[in-house]
């Protein structure tokens, strides 16, 4: 394992702290083989920025496959649906957003995903890197093993989120992210 993130605290959003080809090239430990872990330093004078500065640490986290050592809320709430959804177990499938092969697109905003996949159900991530919106998010229901007329969920609130000829639409603020649930 290595720990990495040390040097960046404050109570900025972390989208704005490590860009993704950084992430990607010194913290997600694939390129020696080892388990990605992060200090997530937040702090500053307003708890309500610094709760946020954690939401968008999650949503960072969760779709580059990052370890927090802190494993503070909303992080470790999410990491554990993907737990319990299947995330580590031999019979679900990973896609990380940068690969060819990923199942999903993102149109209406610049956005990071993570796709958690078992035969008839999926759980996808979607991070926001700009200013939100209304995305909408493209499903390939084949490579997923996906009914077409498949429900869509977010993991978080349970909210219905509205689904039309294999596309899913929602709200996303800037730098926020969403967990969603298709069955």
């Amino acid at each position: 394992m290595h720990v990495t993130w040390e040097d960046r605290q404050g109570d900025s959003d972390f989208q704005d702290r490590f860009s993704r080809d950084y992430i990607r090239a010194e913290s997600i430990g694939r390129q020696h083989g080892s388990v990605p872990c992060v200090i997530p330093l937040v702090q500053g004078p307003d708890e309500k920025k610094n709760e946020w500065a954690r939401r968008t640490f999650a949503g960072v986290a969760l779709t580059h496959e990052l370890k927090s050592v802190l494993n503070d809320d909303p992080y470790r709430g999410c990491f554990l649906k993907l737990l319990q959804f299947g995330y580590g177990k031999p019979d679900v499938r990973v896609f990380n957003y940068w690969q060819p092969e990923n199942p999903v697109r993102v149109d209406g905003t610049d956005a990071t995903t993570l796709v958690v996949s078992k035969p008839g159900s999926a759980m996808i991530v979607v991070c926001d890197y700009a200013n939100g919106g209304s995305p909408t998010l493209y499903v390939d229901t084949k490579a997923l093993g996906l009914k077409a007329d498949f429900a869509a969920k977010d993991a978080e609130t349970g909210e219905a989120l509205p689904v039309a000829e294999g596309k899913v639409t929602f709200a996303l603020k800037t730098h926020d992210f969403r967990m969603v649930v298709l069955e």
